[in-house]
């Protein structure tokens, strides 16, 4: 029996649904089919239905640190938090919890809010049931263990180029469950390795690009990054003014728009009075959002062509639902997407950021499955919703749904994405091409 200990280094919080339990690391049921995968491709002798013989077995060690992990969160939430001893990441790209982090708290006093919030008196129960938490730990062993010399002294060769390709956990994609391999044994004796992160992420990636934190808050970096790519940032978000989505700017150059220009025309018919929307009028309807001689009604271009619609944010990763604000605050109205969930639930964002030391890269490749994407495009459904909640029985399908564009180059994209064009429109700074 050949014995493989490995010592990771933990970058940043990996969200894990078992927070509360100790021990709560890396599973292995996510790591193993994921370097079952990454054999396979660098060592082409092994059939893709073959079982490759090795167990594995993760421990962490030391003390756990645990993240409450939001897209946005209060300063005096974030502070009551802190308070109870939790780390607290209260801009980044995670969502899923707003509604459990919501009800952990109550105005201090309604009849004056400017005295802010304070915990709800069942706090620290709903605490410990949140769903999921983001931790860390100083360091992470992984064991593996193989009757196979040969197959061990493979794992050993790419193991440390694994977790430099690879995060863990929810929302890995953008930055969380980045570890790194500090140390290899192999039978009690110590192998040597060279980290080569930049060159062991171009030989997995179509492009890499690089960005030094100095000294920066990583998950507002991507956030903001990532919203500047997929949808824009408003002028309240962040103090540099309103900025035009890059992903809308690079198809408004090849004469396509984008769909949320196409959901208002569709949705505003529905909103006249009389009609079953009547009273949640469309917060700065009709919009200006381009300089490419079009009006409101989209009628025809400089080229006395018509102007073509596509559901173009869904090649940055598809979305369950999206909602549209109001002339009425508790007042939106939300779009629900209707697909074919067993094709296309699994296809996420093909942007990936990772944090490894002082740095965030950013990398993807391009094998973004358009013509099938195209092919399955998702259907449209409108509702109201007040306060949060939906209203019962005011779905309303779209008729004649746009599709998904079946060709884009992700890596041309990015590259859009960094540089500015003739139209001035704002760019992704300090990242270098690797």
């Amino acid at each position: 029996m050949h014995k493989l200990e490995v010592t990771l280094k933990q970058h940043t919080p990996l969200i894990h649904f078992q927070h509360s339990q100790d021990g709560a690391t890396l599973r292995a049921t996510e790591v193993k089919p994921k370097l079952d995968k990454f054999i396979l491709k660098k060592f082409d002798h092994y059939s893709a239905s073959e079982d490759l013989k090795y167990k594995m077995r993760i421990v962490s060690e030391g003390k756990k640190t645990e993240y409450i992990i939001a897209s946005r969160l209060d300063k005096n939430k974030k502070k009551l938090l802190m308070d109870e001893g939790y780390f607290v990441i209260q801009a980044s790209t995670y969502f899923a919890q707003e509604k459990e982090y919501g009800e952990l708290f109550d105005w201090e006093d309604t009849n004056n809010r400017q005295l802010g919030y304070k915990f709800k008196n069942d706090y620290k129960e709903r605490l410990k049931n949140l769903s999921k938490k983001g931790v860390k730990y100083k360091t992470t062993k992984l064991f593996i263990n193989s009757f196979d010399e040969t197959l061990i002294q493979q794992i050993i060769s790419i193991l440390p180029e694994f977790f430099v390709a690879e995060n863990f956990g929810t929302r890995n994609g953008k930055g969380f469950g980045s570890y790194t391999v500090i140390s290899l044994n192999i039978n009690d004796k110590p192998q040597d390795f060279e980290p080569k992160i930049d060159e062991w992420l171009k030989n997995n990636y179509d492009f890499v690009y690089k960005k030094d934190l100095m000294g920066q808050l990583p998950y507002m970096i991507i956030l903001k990054d990532y919203k500047l790519m997929k949808s824009g940032y408003s002028e309240l978000e962040w103090n540099e003014g309103y900025a035009k989505s890059l992903l809308f700017h690079y198809f408004a150059e090849r004469n396509v728009r984008w769909e949320k220009r196409w959901f208002k025309q569709q949705i505003m018919p529905f909103t006249t009075p009389g009609n079953p929307f009547s009273g949640y009028k469309l917060k700065g309807s009709p919009p200006i959002d381009t300089n490419y001689h079009q009006d409101w009604d989209d009628i025809k271009n400089q080229n006395n062509n018509k102007i073509k619609y596509y559901y173009i944010r869904a090649l940055l990763g598809l979305s369950e639902s999206f909602d549209f604000l109001t002339d009425y605050n508790k007042k939106k109205i939300t779009v629900k997407l209707k697909f074919d969930k067993e094709k296309l639930e699994r296809f996420k964002c093909p942007v990936i950021f990772k944090i490894i030391d002082n740095n965030i890269y950013l990398v993807g490749n391009d094998d973004i499955p358009t013509i099938f994407l195209h092919k399955n495009s998702p259907g449209f459904e409108i509702a109201k919703k007040d306060s949060e909640k939906m209203v019962s029985g005011s779905e309303i399908d779209l008729p004649d749904p746009i599709q998904i564009p079946d060709n884009f180059s992700l890596s041309e994209f990015v590259s859009f994405c960094m540089e500015h064009d003739e139209s001035g429109h704002r760019k992704l700074d300090n990242y270098k091409m690797i």
